[in-house]
């Protein structure tokens, strides 16, 4: 079990990380990763559970809709999945600045 293991870590780092982690899936390995972080549970491409207001919901990576990150967020986020290359990759946006008043 790896608890937030990317914590503090910068970019090249995380990957690194996350790099390790993929290793021992591919190996066999069960794995279980908690992140806060979505673009590591679809960098992993594995089973993902979403925690929103104490209810589980599990499935796969496709799973990270944008109305299920924006009911778990509490903001509008925008959801695309690419692959490209046989790569699967998530691009995770807010639809608009929360931090600036309007």
């Amino acid at each position: 079990m790896f608890d937030e293991p990317t914590s503090q870590l910068d970019f090249g780092n995380q990957y690194r990380i996350l790099d390790v982690i993929r290793s021992l899936q591919s190996k066999g390995y069960i794995i279980i990763v908690t992140t806060h972080n979505p673009h590591h549970a679809a960098y992993l491409d594995c089973c993902v559970g979403l925690i929103t207001d104490g209810n589980l919901q599990n499935g796969s990576i496709k799973e990270l809709t944008s109305t299920r990150l924006s009911d778990m967020y509490k903001m509008p986020i925008s959801v695309n999945f690419i692959e490209k290359e046989g790569k699967k990759s998530i691009f995770i946006t807010p639809e608009r600045n929360i931090l600036l008043k309007d």
